[in-house]
């Protein structure tokens, strides 16, 4: 095991040793007895279009075009579904997240979930309407971030 992650895990993760590293940056915990989470931006009155970056793959889960600030953060949380998106712009290169590919098993969508919950800027947003996807982001306090409840 590399320092780095002997690190992570020793010291901000607790000790635990699996081998998907969190960043620990959510309360992911929901239910009876639990704080729901808050997020610290305001949220407008009227909801608004959100445009997914053309460049996710089909489905759900996507990250809204123009809104990255290539934190790495969701990249990091869910590795095998978000990635990078990388387009020349003059002498620079332009970096988005995107989703490369949709969840398909439940621990899949348990690692989309914590990449929106890990999002510096709520980036990342679910247009589904699956109904336990729905109430569990409801649940975390990140209901502002489902298409389907923003519309209600």
């Amino acid at each position: 095991m590399g320092w780095l992650k002997q690190f992570v895990l020793e010291i901000l993760c607790g000790g635990q040793r699996d081998e998907c590293i969190s960043l620990g940056l959510a309360d992911l915990t929901s239910g009876k007895g639990t704080r729901e989470a808050q997020s610290m931006w305001p949220r407008p009155q009227q909801p608004r279009e959100h445009v997914a970056h053309p460049e996710n793959a089909s489905g759900p889960f996507y990250s809204e075009n123009d809104g990255c600030i290539t934190c790495g953060a969701p990249n990091a949380e869910a590795p095998e579904l978000v990635g990078w998106h990388d387009e020349p712009c003059g002498t620079t290169l332009y970096r988005h997240c995107i989703f490369r590919r949709q969840p398909e098993t439940p621990e899949e969508i348990e690692h989309a979930i914590r990449s929106m919950s890990v999002s510096c800027v709520e980036n990342l947003r679910y247009r589904g309407t699956d109904p336990v996807i729905l109430g569990r982001l409801r649940d975390m306090g990140m209901g502002h971030l489902c298409d389907a409840l923003e519309r209600r």
